[in-house]
């Protein structure tokens, strides 16, 4: 039997031993972490982590590869805080925000408050550039520079991604989310097929709660819960997160550790846009200001800028 198999028998395993108190302590688990979200009970830092733990325990998750030859690109927004301009000069100020930066990190959808990390949209288009900037939750009248990467063709490997929901996406029969294959609907599958009613629901439950917490306007409460999620999958030896996006279904976020960017990632290219328009679900009307392209050193070479 595979690595993957045992993986399904054993939370099968789990998830068939006495199914209606699992139910039950998951029902539970998911009402408290949303009465601390909607503010009608305060739960301490430890007790909102416990509990991610304690849900963490019914969730099944198979990492995602992305082969690191096929070039797969990630599209990054950044505000433009500077009183005058609209280009920053170095490709550093575009990526992650780095240990000792003026910069202070505040907490986000996935990190605790000082824990810095690549937050990205997957791939390299128009609709991925919408995406990241409805994640920053873009204004009118506000400048963004935006960066596009993508990973190291000449490196060996993988990046590996734990991904938060897939499996509500297949049970809502979502095709091939998160850029899957045949294979992860049919492990999918064969999952449920071993595990009792009562477990099946316990299981759609904690992915659906995941979605749900993801893919919500942020509030600090709620970060408080999504940041508790993001620190008890990011402890595991893989590159970083993906999970749904609050605008784009076909576009999903990439949350990716500081060490995987510098070993795996390459900054390409840059753009600086203008917020002309927002309307609402994540559309908006741009104006390129500026292209660029990331040099050797990280230095971004601007072409002449729009006025």
């Amino acid at each position: 039997m595979g690595r993957i198999e045992d993986a399904i028998e054993i939370m099968a395993i789990r998830l068939n031993s006495n199914p209606n108190q699992t139910l039950n302590t998951v029902v539970n688990i998911i009402k408290k972490l949303k009465c601390h979200i909607n503010r009608q009970q305060v739960l301490s830092c430890d007790e909102r982590y416990d509990l991610v733990d304690q849900l963490s325990y019914y969730v099944y998750v198979q990492p995602i590869c992305l082969p690191l030859k096929q070039k797969i690109g990630f599209t990054r927004a950044v505000r433009y805080s500077e009183t005058s301009g609209c280009t920053y000069s170095n490709v550093s100020r575009l990526s992650y925000i780095p240990i000792g930066s003026e910069i202070p990190v505040s907490k986000g959808r996935i990190n605790e408050s000082g824990e810095s990390l690549f937050y990205a949209s997957l791939l390299s288009n128009n609709n991925s550039v919408l995406t990241a900037l409805a994640e920053c939750r873009s204004s009118e009248g506000e400048t963004f520079n935006i960066l596009f990467s993508e990973t190291c063709p000449n490196t060996y490997g993988y990046l590996t991604l734990q991904p938060l929901g897939l499996n509500d996406y297949f049970r809502r029969g979502v095709p091939d989310p998160f850029y899957t294959d045949t294979k992860d609907r049919e492990l999918y599958k064969k999952f449920l097929s071993a595990i009792c009613p009562e477990g099946k629901i316990a299981m759609q439950l904690c992915d659906a709660f995941m979605v749900d917490v993801l893919t919500s306007p942020g509030s600090d409460t709620l970060y408080d819960v999504s940041s508790a999620i993001g620190k008890k999958y990011l402890s595991a030896p893989f590159d970083g997160l993906i999970y749904p996006s609050t605008k784009y279904a076909g576009h999903p976020n990439v949350a990716l550790k500081p060490s995987s960017v510098d070993q795996k990632l390459q900054h390409i290219s840059t753009q600086s846009v203008l917020v002309d328009e927002k309307y609402d679900y994540g559309i908006y009307q741009l104006s390129q200001r500026a292209k660029g392209k990331v040099d050797s050193v990280g230095a971004i070479v601007w072409d002449a800028v729009k006025s």
